[in-house]
């Protein structure tokens, strides 16, 4: 698969699941449910970590698009550092579920940018 089409997937999905979560978001509120509040440090760093991310595969920075090992490795650091955000925060759980959502708009908005509207960065390899 190319990895335009493949970058327009991921952020068909994206869309999918960002939905998915604001509707969830608003049906446990009008149903009386205690949703955790987002946290908006949270939030712009989950946002700025998807874009980060996703910029550096594309341009394959230390091989992490060619080489399955080096993703697996890069992928372990991203899980090490929302951790370390998540403890260093006031509370976690907002921090988890803001974090979470940050990744997403992160995510389409750098697929929207990336991959819809121009070319990905890096070499088609």
């Amino acid at each position: 698969m190319k990895r335009r089409t493949t970058a327009r997937l991921e952020l068909l999905v994206g869309l999918a699941t960002l939905g998915y979560a604001v509707w969830l978001r608003r049906f446990l509120r009008r149903h009386g449910e205690d949703v955790e509040p987002l946290s908006p440090f949270a939030f712009v760093a989950g946002a700025v970590t998807a874009a980060a991310h996703r910029n550096l595969y594309d341009r394959d920075v230390g091989r992490i698009r060619t080489s399955r090992r080096r993703g697996l490795l890069f992928g372990l650091c991203n899980v090490g550092w929302q951790r370390l955000l998540r403890r260093r925060s006031a509370d976690p759980d907002a921090f988890r579920h803001g974090y979470g959502l940050g990744r997403g708009v992160g995510t389409v908005l750098y697929r929207t940018w990336f991959g819809l509207l121009r070319d990905l960065p890096g070499d088609d390899e």
